[in-house]
């Protein structure tokens, strides 16, 4: 019998689920006695649109919504990520480069920016005439970092 539950119903469930971890639920911790995320999919375009209805904050910073258009750069602001960068290249002593574990990840600063130079531009962290050619030195050392493999 297929179970096809309002999305009244489905909230509900989301947001309770919600309470009881302390946290936004993923898909993984929505298993009995809680609607599987199958059900969640039938009344929404995305899990994240369901995240979204329920009023909970996205777990996945990646998340897509309705068409497929790339929701990144929507719970991190442009003011909020420079500070963040800024702050990364004081941590690391230098500029940060791809391979650097950063979050959010380079790929929503390219998003929210247009690329990764004009994010470090930006956080005025390199020079606007870098922005079309910087690949990345220690900025005590001047010495060239190394860039990561594109995939």
């Amino acid at each position: 019998m297929k179970y096809i539950y309002t999305k009244e119903y489905l909230i509900q469930k989301l947001q309770q689920k919600a309470k009881e971890l302390g946290r936004t639920p993923t898909t993984k911790d929505m298993r009995k006695p809680y609607p599987s995320p199958k059900r969640y999919y039938q009344q929404y375009n995305s899990w994240d649109e369901a995240i979204i209805d329920a009023g909970l904050e996205l777990n996945n910073r990646y998340g897509y919504l309705k068409n497929n258009k790339r929701n990144s750069g929507e719970i991190y602001g442009k003011e909020k990520m420079i500070k963040i960068l800024i702050n990364k290249s004081k941590e690391l002593n230098r500029i940060p480069s791809y391979s650097d574990n950063m979050r959010p990840c380079v790929k929503t600063y390219i998003n929210k920016f247009g690329s990764w130079n004009k994010a470090l531009f930006e956080a005025g962290l390199i020079e606007e005439s870098e922005v079309e050619s910087y690949k990345g030195y220690h900025l005590s050392s001047g010495k060239k970092i190394k860039e990561s493999r594109k995939k």
